[in-house]
């Protein structure tokens, strides 16, 4: 299921990142803007629906009242927090919490971990 979760998360990074249809929701890619604005158009959002990245999104938003440090991690490395130099990278993810590469690894794994146990929760009550 982790695979999933992780899918799951990357697809909503996407989906946040392209601006998802719900004003003001997530990180706006400026890059993106700047296409939209000169091209007419924009990028596909993620083969994601709308209800899912809503709930994958408030599952993230409770993941951040529990643990700050393991949602700076996710957002930073799945590349959604404004400072978008970490997408995919432990390292830079470290570099921009202030601690090591293994131990960002093992946050994001353990935000991945937790987020995958909220899914579970929310599949179980349907």
């Amino acid at each position: 299921m982790i695979g999933t979760t992780e899918q799951r998360i990357h697809d909503w990074a996407q989906w946040s990142k392209a601006g998802g249809p719900v004003a003001g929701l997530g990180f706006k890619s400026p890059s993106l803007s700047l296409i939209r604005q000169n091209m007419g158009g924009g990028l596909p959002l993620p083969p994601l629906s709308d209800d899912d990245a809503l709930l994958v999104d408030a599952a993230v938003q409770r993941l951040q009242a529990r643990s700050h440090d393991m949602w700076l991690a996710l957002v930073c490395y799945y590349g959604v927090h404004a400072d978008g130099r970490c997408s995919g990278s432990y390292a830079a993810t470290g570099r921009m919490m202030g601690c090591s590469k293994l131990v960002a690894q093992q946050l994001v794994a353990s935000a991945v971990a937790w987020l995958d146990g909220q899914f579970e929760a929310v599949r179980d009550a349907a």
